[in-house]
């Protein structure tokens, strides 16, 4: 095929270049006595063989392809937008594409873009800490500090807990439960007794509290708002993002602001500060249920055993090898 397209090219280059001569023959007889018979022969040579390079170079380069080259790297991704103001009415009718869809539309059209099957499940990282007993830490440099719970009365009879990071790295037992919008989460407290191996105190949480955010200024200060369990009224989410290795937890406030869940660094209670940005610096761990101890001590003790048991055997085995060979000894003298 390659051989054929390149006879076929010397065939139109040669009767080209045929044709050229004879038309330069014509054109220098007819303009035999004119005084500019030189410059007219230049010019018409000039055409005839830019012809012939033009016809030759689009013959040439009609079948090449253009090969794409391997994808470059991506870029950092940027940070995400804060909550929008809740809406009750919704925008209706056909929208105009923006310049960021048309860019989109325009990539599909003239690059392939992978995209995964339809069958295809994605692998939710929280999906395992749905619902199950968890533990929050904030990681704050070497520190690992856990949320906890105090228990107290407010002044109108209600019960409620405040939130605090424990430094010491004890945390209380909480559940997440997932609503039916993904970045809805209800954070609550495990109820029964929550045991500190760090100070020895056992601590019974009666009621099942919920973390909320207040419409109070957390201690007076501009742009935040407290932070507590509420065990009385009726739960409100709270928004996670990011992964179980680094998340973040936020709540819109009375005044439609989005509020980001804080610690204070002189007391380590927890708050809710609304000027703040996204700062993903929170982890959770599934937390282990109090039989692993009885169990781990149980284990121990029987691996105790076996080894003993093993030592004892080899003792023994030991002693009797040593009796045949003095058998022996004594039987040949």
């Amino acid at each position: 095929m390659k051989e054929s397209t390149n006879n076929a090219l010397i065939f139109i280059m040669i009767s080209i270049f045929l044709i050229g001569i004879v038309i330069f023959k014509l054109v220098d007889k007819h303009f035999s006595k004119s005084p500019n018979r030189t410059v007219i022969n230049m010019i018409v040579s000039c055409i005839i063989i830019n012809i012939m390079i033009m016809v030759f170079l689009v013959k040439s380069f009609s079948k090449i392809q253009i090969v794409r080259g391997p994808p470059g790297p991506k870029g950092n991704r940027g940070e995400i937008g804060n909550i929008g103001n809740p809406d009750s009415c919704g925008v209706c009718g056909k929208q105009p594409n923006s310049v960021g869809h048309n860019a989109i539309e325009d990539k599909k059209l003239n690059s392939t873009i992978p995209e995964k099957p339809l069958l295809a499940k994605e692998n939710d990282p929280w999906s395992k800490f749905w619902g199950k007993p968890v533990k929050i830490y904030k990681i704050i440099g070497d520190k690992k500090c856990g949320l906890t719970m105090v228990l107290s009365k407010s002044s109108l009879g209600k019960t409620i807990s405040n939130a605090v990071f424990d430094c010491s790295g004890y945390a209380d037992t909480l559940v997440l439960n997932q609503n039916s919008n993904n970045r809805e989460v209800y954070i609550y407290n495990r109820t029964g007794k929550h045991y500190n191996k760090e100070t020895g105190i056992t601590k019974v949480l009666p009621l099942k509290c919920n973390l909320t955010i207040s419409d109070n200024k957390f201690q007076d200060m501009g742009s935040t708002r407290d932070s507590y369990f509420d065990c009385d009224n009726k739960p409100t989410p709270v928004f996670i993002e990011g992964t179980p290795f680094g998340f973040s937890i936020s709540a819109t406030d009375v005044d439609h602001y989005t509020c980001y869940f804080n610690q204070n660094t002189n007391d380590d209670t927890a708050y809710f500060n609304c000027d703040s940005g996204d700062v993903r610096n929170l982890i959770v761990e599934i937390a282990k249920p109090e039989g692993d101890l009885i169990k781990t001590s149980t284990k121990s003790k029987n691996e105790f055993k076996i080894k003993n048991i093993k030592s004892n055997i080899y003792k023994r085995a030991e002693s009797l090898k040593d009796s045949i060979v003095n058998l022996i000894i004594s039987d040949s003298d």
